[in-house]
């Protein structure tokens, strides 16, 4: 009994070498004919046994974490134009969705993203500066003057508010933060734009937490 097992295993695998793209090509048929009643199995074996095949998935990829990344990064190399449009698709289909979510996700992780903005800021002044720069000589003036304007008008009541605290309110010498009282004011932060000669002296550090706060 051993024996015939053995035999037929060994029958079996040299018949799928040997017909490998017959058995291919019968399997994709199938799959495109019962696409739906597959579906349906796959997802009610999957809800059965969701948790053991989660488990099994996890040491699958921690077991072979390299040979993955590998796998993956060929597969994007061939595909780069493939995965864009892909991308682009689900992107125009699912905008408010994706937009929501990422603002969520920015709001939650504010204090990471302003570390990990500094430390790129840091590193990278020249290329910073070399697109500032791109970006005014590829505008005229009178392009420039309507950006600011257009800034302007869409920061009008912040920016009247912030003007007037500037020329009626000075910050008196060795003034500490209202806020941390350690760093010395530079600065007038508005808790309501409409009222601009009511204002908070604050360091950089903590008008900028309380910015975020509003935002």
């Amino acid at each position: 009994m051993v024996k015939y097992k053995e035999k037929k295993r060994l029958y079996d695998i040299r018949y799928r070498k040997r017909n490998r793209e017959k058995i291919i090509k019968e399997k994709k048929e199938y799959y495109k004919k019962n696409s739906k009643k597959i579906l349906k199995h796959h997802k009610k074996y999957y809800l059965k046994n969701k948790e053991e095949i989660n488990r099994k998935n996890k040491e699958y990829r921690e077991k072979n974490k390299d040979r993955i990344k590998k796998r993956n990064k060929e597969y994007r190399e061939k595909n780069k134009d493939k995965i864009k449009k892909h991308h682009k698709k689900y992107y125009q289909n699912n905008k408010e969705k994706i937009n929501a979510r990422t603002k969520k996700y920015h709001q939650e992780n504010r204090e990471k993203f302003t570390k990990l903005n500094r430390l790129w800021a840091n590193k990278n002044k020249d290329k910073i500066k070399k697109y500032e720069q791109n970006y005014k000589d590829k505008r005229t003036k009178e392009e420039l003057s309507e950006i600011r304007n257009k800034r302007y008008q869409k920061n009008k009541i912040k920016e009247l508010a912030r003007q007037k605290a500037r020329h009626y309110i000075k910050i008196p010498k060795n003034q500490l933060c209202e806020d941390c009282g350690i760093e010395l004011a530079t600065e007038r932060h508005h808790e309501d734009y409409s009222k601009p000669l009511e204002v908070d002296l604050l360091c950089k550090k903590c008008n900028m937490k309380r910015e975020r706060k509003y935002d």
